[in-house]
Parts: structure tokens; sequence; C-alpha cells
């Protein structure tokens, strides 16, 4: 971008920490009157920037405000920038639409100051989720003789004031910003180069070779972990997964080697979830627990095989002295917000999980096979919830693989609890909700205000959005690929509009609740998944009752609270005696007024083109809320 001097964000909108003398950051400094300024500089909100919806399905954890460290001696005047849930609330559902770009690839008519603000965003986005192992990204902003140094990392956006260099009182705070900058350690900077020797600081001459094709990042080096108090080493392979987003878990999947688990495929799971989380291990270790005391004596319980088989897990925190996001929580925890605004900052640790290796569902070529590993995922899901009492909270096509036992049957596993939750759920409030958008119910992706708990109907209806995109949106590559990749083509245009980025939430809630609600047009399955057909209108026409219920049931809730007309009053000279309004009895929100449960999914989920799928789990009644 060209030096225009108005990108700097002024952060009039933005989240002010106050000064340590208890001041405003935007008047405690006076306007100059420069010649080249705008009259009024265009600044963008806050919440303007958003990160990408089918990256994050996982961006929850606990308000830090009332947690953590109080207020430190010194403030610094910073601006917080947050994300909402929303990019665009003037997108059209199902339109297609094209952005006009412009020459440096801007919608048309964007600002400059927003311009710079999402290049740095971008600049930023490239190093935390396709550089080495990066903890935060650091990013200066100069506009003819003004710099603005931000700070991203995965929970918030901190922006610092402009240095004005024609300002002499500028000087030292730019020659202090110099001599800081040149001070800091690497893991300050970012880079966490003892856990994972970084690429770029060890061989530069790799860029050319990971230019060519990125998965080939990681591809021999050491990741250094403690098992038993004593190091283990993994070689590390091929990426098969990274996560794009500034904000959430940034998840990344890598294949390992280990001679700690000699002969077993590894992979290398590198996740930032919140730290007030349970983690994945150690729910399962519930899971798993739990099993074993209901196992028959002498077998293993029919449900580890759909579960995962994780080996190692550590966490990293960065709770140490010199850790900047120690220092970032401390400070947005104690601050003092301008205009009574209040700062949050989500606490995140660096967890290393190390797993066997699976299968991704999309690898699978036949459709009973498809068919099996949803009934296993449905009945595995359900016995999480009413046994462990876990909520998985975060069902899509990504987090569905299989295995293959001894005699070559396909088993369906569940993986990824990074954002489960026991029941009742006991973590604080989340600052972002849960889940990957596509798959997300449609009550969880409205305004917080209008949706309520995470229910296991919630679950369902993700699970059923995963049959859909399967059947719908591809078919099955006639060439067969090779082992362990996808022998699956997709078909874009198939309910393209969920997948659309700039798309709001609450706008991708409407498109959903419409697609259950207006279903005069037949479902685009593919030819070679037509056998699910059945099944998938089946359950779009209960979700579709369900939804038609609550709506009666609240306008006959809303009836009950009319006043009726007095006994004595004369109309048309007859006298009207008083009605007897019932009053309506509660809606049932666990199962949408009795419609979506576990026994209406899988009275038509355990038959495939007329013939029986395996049934493991005996119990057949409804889900009901554990206590």
């Amino acid at each position: 971008m060209v030096g225009t001097d108005d990108t700097i964000d002024e952060g009039s909108d933005a989240i002010r920490l106050k000064t340590k003398d208890d001041k405003d950051p935007l008047t405690t400094r006076p306007n100059k009157n420069r010649t080249y300024l705008k009259d009024k500089v265009n600044v963008v909100h806050s919440s303007g920037l958003e990160s990408a919806p089918g990256s994050e399905t996982s961006q929850a954890g606990s308000r830090s405000r009332n947690r953590g460290g109080g207020p430190r001696k010194k403030q610094s005047s910073s601006k917080i920038s947050r994300p909402s849930k929303t990019v665009s609330s003037k997108a059209k559902v199902g339109s297609g639409r094209q952005k006009v770009l412009d020459a440096e690839g801007f919608a048309l008519g964007t600002e400059n100051a927003e311009k710079a603000r999402i290049q740095c965003a971008r600049y930023a986005l490239h190093i935390l989720s396709n550089a080495g192992l990066r903890s935060h990204a650091l990013v200066t902003l100069i506009d003819r003789d003004r710099i603005q140094l931000s700070y991203y990392d995965r929970s918030a956006i901190i922006v610092s004031q402009a240095i004005d260099l024609a300002d002499k009182d500028d000087e030292i705070r730019f020659i202090a910003m110099l001599i800081g900058c040149h001070r800091l350690t690497p893991k300050q900077r970012g880079v966490l180069h003892d856990i994972i020797k970084d690429p770029y600081l060890t061989d530069f001459n790799r860029f050319n070779a990971v230019s060519e094709d990125p998965a080939l990042l990681f591809s021999g080096l050491e990741m250094t972990l403690k098992k038993d108090d004593r190091p283990i080493t993994l070689i590390l392979g091929t990426i098969v997964y990274r996560q794009r987003g500034l904000f959430g878990r940034d998840t990344c999947v890598i294949h390992a080697t280990c001679t700690e688990w000699e002969g077993k495929k590894l992979v290398v799971k590198i996740s930032w979830p919140s730290a007030s989380r349970k983690s994945e291990k150690t729910l399962l270790d519930i899971a798993i627990t739990k099993a074993k005391e209901m196992a028959k004596p002498g077998e293993a319980h029919w449900v580890l095989n759909h579960l995962p088989n994780i080996l190692h897990e550590q966490d990293f925190k960065f709770d140490d002295d010199d850790s900047v996001q120690k220092l970032i929580s401390e400070t947005v925890t104690g601050g003092q917000y301008v205009g009574g605004r209040d700062g949050a900052y989500e606490e995140r640790l660096l967890r290393i999980t190390v797993l066997e290796e699976l299968s991704p569902i999309t690898s699978l070529r036949n459709d009973r096979d498809y068919a099996q590993v949803f009934v296993d995922i449905l009945q595995c899901h359900k016995w999480l919830y009413e046994h462990p009492k876990i909520l998985h909270r975060d069902i899509s096509i990504a987090n569905i693989m299989y295995r293959m036992d001894d005699k070559g049957n396909v088993l369906g596993v569940l993986i990824d609890f990074d954002l489960s939750s026991l029941i009742p759920i006991e973590e604080a409030t989340s600052l972002r909700r849960t889940g990957t958008p596509p798959y997300m119910a449609f009550d969880l992706l409205k305004e917080r205000k209008d949706y309520g708990p995470h229910l296991y109907r919630h679950d369902l209806e993700a699970l059923y959005y995963v049959m859909l995109m399967i059947c719908c949106r591809h078919s099955i590559i006639k060439k067969v690929q090779p082992d362990g990749t996808s022998q699956l083509e997709e078909i874009p245009e198939n309910f393209s509009e969920w997948f659309d980025r700039q798309m709001s939430w609450k706008i991708l809630a409407t498109v959903k609740t419409s697609f259950f609600m207006v279903n005069d047009e037949p479902l685009p399955v593919s030819p070679c998944f037509e056998g699910f057909r059945l099944c998938l209108n089946a359950i779009r026409r209960n979700f579709s009752r369900g939804i038609a219920a609550r709506n009666d049931a609240k306008e006959e809730a809303d009836a009950a609270t009319w006043i009726p007309l007095p006994a004595n009053i004369n109309v048309d000279r007859r006298v009207l005696p008083l009605p007897q309004i019932p009053l309506p009895k509660p809606f049932d929100e666990a199962t949408l007024g009795g419609y979506v449960d576990y026994t209406r999914f899988l009275s038509v989920m355990w038959t495939f083109k007329r013939r029986e799928l395996v049934v493991r789990l005996e119990d057949l009644t409804p889900a009901t809320n554990p206590s």
C-alpha cells in the first residue's frame, strides 16, 4: 500500500485502556495540524474483523476479568480489539455474489484505514497459520512519519498508539520501541524454538521447498516432549491438516514417528485451547474408566472401538514472568477502560497431543460403510452423553473418522473433544460460541440473547448436517485414490451459501431454518448416495414439525397472556361467556417438542437399503438430561 497518512487505526471506537494517570489515550495528546490529513479520520469498528467461520469451530473459554492477577502498577495506553460473530449483515441468502476488487485486492470503496487493518491482519494470519510454531505475531504499520505496533494472538488484537516521528515528544518513545524490540527473546517474539526447531531459523532454504508444498513445513524436524519426567523425541512428517484463523484453537495435525511407540502410526495434534477447559485426554480418561466399569467380565466395552486412542498429552502454559500472554492478561484483567466498556482476554495454552492415526471418513468408497459410520457415531455420542455425561459440541465432517477391526469391519470414531464439556457444564461462560458454522445448529447461530444452552439435540442436528453434506455436496470419485486420501470430489454449488464466509451467523441461522420449513424442493443427493434420501427426508420432516410445534407453542403462550372480556359486556345484545383458555404446556426444548431425539434418529438410520446395520447400544430410550 502507498503512504497516505490515513491508514493508522486511531482507535476512537476500540476498547481503550486508560493511561496510568486515568486518562483516555485519545485525549491526552494534542492533535497535530497535518495538512495532508483528512478532516475526519475514518475508523473501523473494533468488531469489524472476524476469523473465518469455517476455521473456528472452537472459540470458547472464560472471561478472565475476574480471574488472574490484579491491576499492574503500570498500564499501557493500548487499544484492544475483539472479533464479533458477524462479518456482514447485508449478505443475501444464496446469492452467489462476488465482490469487485481493486488493484490491491480489496473490495471497491474500502477506506485506507480498513485496508491497512486488513493487510496487517493478513500478515499476522500468515505468521500464525503458515509459519512454524508461533504463540503470537507482531506487526508494524508505517505510514509516512507515523508508526503503529499491533500484537496478535489467538485471543485478541492489541494496537498501540501511533508514534509520530515528526513530534519531538515521540522521539524518545520511538527509540524505546527500537531498544525494546531488539531485546525481545525468541519466545517473546512468539517463536517456540525449544519445542520444535523453527524451520526458518535452522535452514532458511527450506522456504523454497515449503512454498511449493506447505505440507512439508515440519517434515524431518524434531519435537521434544516429556513423558514420565524424561524427554521423548518425535520426528515430524507432513501436515495432515492445519486450521487457518486469527482466533481460536488454530489446530494443526502432523504425521509423526517415535521410538516410544514403535510400530504405531502416529499423528501429533498441536492446538491452543482455552486454559479454562478440561483437556481432551481428561475427558476421554473419564469415558474409558466408565466403559471399563460397565464392561462384561473378560470383554472390552464396545464404545472403546469408537473413541480415539490418546498416547500422550502435554500442556505448555504461558504464566512465567517473561510471558507476553501473562503480561497482557494481568493488564487487561486489572485495567480501567474508557466509557465504562469492558475488556476481556481469553487465556490459552499450547497443548500437544500424540494420538494413534485414524482414517478420515472421506476415504471410504462404499455407501454402506458411510451408513455404518453414521450409526456408530450416533450410538457412541449418546453413550457418552448418558454415562460419563460428556457432550461433544463440535460434530463435523473433520471430527468423524474410522478404524478397521481385525475382521475388516469399519468402525466409526468420534474425535476432537477439545470443545466438549461435562454435563452440567461447569466451565465459565465462553467469550465465543463453539462449533463449526456449516454444521452448527440453527439455534446456536443466533444472537447470544436468543439462544439457550448447548443441548443434546444440537449435536444431533450437527450429525444430520454431516450426513447431508456428505450425500449432497460430494460424490465418490470413479478412479480409486491412494489409501488414506479422500475418495470424494466436492460439488461446490450445493449448499454453497452455508460455507460463505461473508455471511453472518444470524443470516445462516435463517437459511438453515428455511431449509427445514420450505422443503418443497427435493434434496440434491448425489447418485452414489441415493440410498440415504429416505433417511435424510425423514429427519428433515421431523425438524420441520419440531420448529412448527415450537412456533405454535409460542403463539399459545402469547395468547394465554391476553385479558378476556368481562362476562357482563353486551355485544350484539348477547352476553359473552368468560372464555376458558387453558394454560399452555411448557414446550420441550430438549427434543424440539419430541421430534428430534436419539430414538427418532435411530428409527430411520438402523437400516440401509433394507439391510440392518450393526446396532451396539441396547438402550433405545431417548437421551435425557443427565442429573
